[in-house]
């Protein structure tokens, strides 16, 4: 939380005018931050605990769309109809993301776990390589 006060502190006041945080959860284990003008949200700060479910959930997903662009423009294309069907209904567009979020990030938590398994069999077997020199 330190780095985002200091961050905060460097807000012109009108930037500040337009920071608004959004409770997504009662606890203090995310908190959401947006910049807005308007209707127009230019920023999403999202806190989370390090390491933690949410974290290690936008980690994945970050990683997962990374390393699959195919998985990424579906992801995009859908947002983009979404924002063209719910223009004026940010509620209904979030919430209409949230089965491609949630198919997403199964197949980035198994995408995740076979690449583990992978580095970790690549790991031992270099481990047990003669040294020849």
């Amino acid at each position: 939380m330190q780095r985002f006060k200091l961050t905060h502190e460097k807000l012109s006041e009108e930037e500040r005018k337009r920071l608004k945080r959004i409770i997504r959860k009662p606890d203090w284990l995310e908190k959401f931050f947006v910049m807005e003008t308007g209707d127009i949200r230019t920023h999403h700060i999202h806190i989370v605990k390090w390491n933690g479910a949410d974290w290690n959930n936008y980690v994945n997903f970050r990683d997962y769309l990374n390393a699959n662009p195919e998985k990424a423009m579906m992801y995009d294309d859908f947002k983009q109809k979404l924002a063209i069907q719910f223009s004026n209904d940010r509620k209904s567009y979030t919430a209409g993301k949230q089965e491609i979020i949630g198919r997403l990030l199964s197949e980035a938590s198994i995408w995740k776990m076979k690449s583990m398994t992978t580095t970790s069999k690549l790991s031992r077997r270099q481990q047990s390589r003669p040294i020849i020199e």
